[in-house]
């Protein structure tokens, strides 16, 4: 991409990879202080997705988060932990599974209220991911042994009873 300054106060982006007939459609202006917003990349990016036919990006649905390859939705509602289980994999995905710390304690998922991840434990002694692989390395937080579902809170593990109503996050892989 090449950024030139035409004008005073606006910035001209153009996609060098395009054909130059292309390309001259292709000037947008932007307002510096927009330059780098949230919504003036995330327009750009769209608009460069858009533009290469047979090559599309991957994108996460609307509302979602994408972070580190996945896509995350933070419910609104509470449900209880088998039901926030369902809601996910109504949406093609799946209750929270934390592969490493950096995801557990990414900026985005520190956050004061807990949500249902995909951590349960049925044995008794294993905690279990919802895509079967066993609890390595991190702590759960428990009190009472009728607390067999999990939460994230305050960037720490936390078991839960599996009854109690609370918001859930779900992952799917960046499509």
């Amino acid at each position: 991409m090449l950024f030139t300054e035409p004008s005073r106060g606006s910035v001209q982006l153009m996609t060098l990879s395009l054909p130059v007939s292309e390309q001259l459609q292709r000037w947008h202006y932007y307002n510096p202080g927009e330059l780098f917003s949230r919504e003036s990349v995330l327009r750009t990016r769209r608009e460069l997705c858009d533009s290469f036919a047979g090559y599309p990006c991957p994108r996460c649905p609307d509302q979602w988060v994408a972070y580190r390859g996945s896509c995350y939705s933070f419910s609104k509602q509470k449900k209880d932990w088998h039901s926030s289980r369902l809601s996910c994999g109504a949406q093609g995905a799946h209750l929270l599974v934390i592969s490493d710390t950096s995801e557990m304690v990414g900026g985005f998922m520190m956050h004061t209220k807990s949500y249902w991840i995909g951590l349960q434990n049925n044995t008794g002694y294993d905690w279990v991911w919802e895509d079967g692989s066993k609890l390595n390395g991190k702590n759960v937080l428990f009190n009472s042994p009728v607390q067999n579902c999990a939460v994230l809170l305050d960037g720490a593990i936390h078991a839960s009873s599996c009854e109690i109503l609370a918001p859930w996050i779900c992952e799917k892989s960046l499509q």
